[in-house]
């Protein structure tokens, strides 16, 4: 092998090299990033993304429902990330869901402009789960009482949500932070649905 030769060995082997290297960087970068972008809260696998239109972080979950007959994956969106809903709406109890939903709105201050649609949403939501969503009817009787669960919305010092015992709930809202409580309350059922569906 001649002096050029082995030269030429040389760059190609350093070419080689370099190419290894810089793909093996991307590969790392991209696995980085996937675990930045990924997480898990009580067992369900979140994704952080972005809204294209608004800008906004949202996070991502895909969980297996069934729906009309049928298993399929279903994708929610959160505004709020999952890990700070805890402190961010606390629950002073578990929240037992039942197949009805019956809210009751004490106040229009909570209308928050576009968050009290972002609410309505969230919480029609829970129809992936089978449950009904319904404005509280005062002379309608909700019976048997087992199928039905109320939640009362009510303007508060603190955004919390309490069991008033049984089947009812308190949802207190503080600062317009109604979208907050809408993804507390849909994230509490995207759980116990997970745990449901992993039993």
């Amino acid at each position: 092998m001649d002096k050029k030769q082995k030269e030429q060995n040389k760059v190609l082997k350093n070419t080689f090299l370099f190419i290894g290297v810089v793909l093996a960087g991307f590969i790392l970068y991209f696995v980085f990033l996937s675990y930045l972008n990924n997480f898990e809260y009580k067992g369900v696998k979140f994704e952080i993304s972005k809204n294209e239109v608004k800008g906004q972080t949202l996070y991502r979950t895909s969980v297996p429902v069934i729906y009309n007959g049928e298993e399929r994956d279903y994708n929610f969106y959160l505004r709020e990330d999952p890990r700070d809903l805890e402190t961010k709406v606390p629950l002073n109890d578990e929240i037992v869901f039942r197949k009805n939903v019956i809210l009751d709105v004490t106040t229009e201050n909570l209308f928050c402009g576009g968050d009290w649609n972002y609410f309505q949403l969230q919480l029609k939501n829970l129809e992936i789960f089978d449950m009904g969503l319904f404005a509280n009817n005062k002379s309608m009787k909700y019976e048997p009482a087992q199928n039905y669960m109320f939640i009362t919305i009510n303007e508060g010092n603190r955004t919390e949500v309490s069991s008033t015992g049984g089947n009812s709930y308190e949802a207190n809202v503080s600062n317009c932070e109604i979208a907050s409580v809408a993804d507390r309350l849909l994230l509490e059922a995207i759980v116990k649905n997970n745990e449901i569906y992993s039993n």
